[in-house]
């Protein structure tokens, strides 16, 4: 990994942005559909008797679900970092101000 994908992945910021850029490219979105209906599919045509098979579509539908999660958590960790980061720029100049003005 070079030093951009360190940058990108310590940063929640820019990990957010990343994050944002993958979850919603058509790709990302087309395929994520796809493995869902495929998931969904599977459990439809199993056989009640199937009860390993279907627990694995679980697992595997779980998997999914999770990893979506895990892009949408970069991405709400990405806005609070943002909120705080403007928070505390507001705070640095309303301290400069007062002691300016004092």
């Amino acid at each position: 990994m070079d030093e951009l994908d360190q940058l990108i992945l310590n940063d929640p910021i820019k990990r957010a942005d990343e994050a944002s850029r993958i979850i919603n490219s058509p790709v990302w979105i087309d395929v994520w559909q796809q493995m869902e209906a495929a998931i969904v599919q599977g459990w439809k045509e199993a056989p009640m008797r199937d009860q390993d098979g279907m627990s694995e579509l679980k697992r595997m539908h779980k998997t999914l679900t999770s990893l979506k999660a895990n892009f949408e958590s970069a991405l709400v960790d990405g806005k609070v970092e943002k909120i705080n980061q403007e928070r505390s720029l507001k705070g640095r100049v309303a301290d400069w101000f007062s002691r300016d003005a004092a």
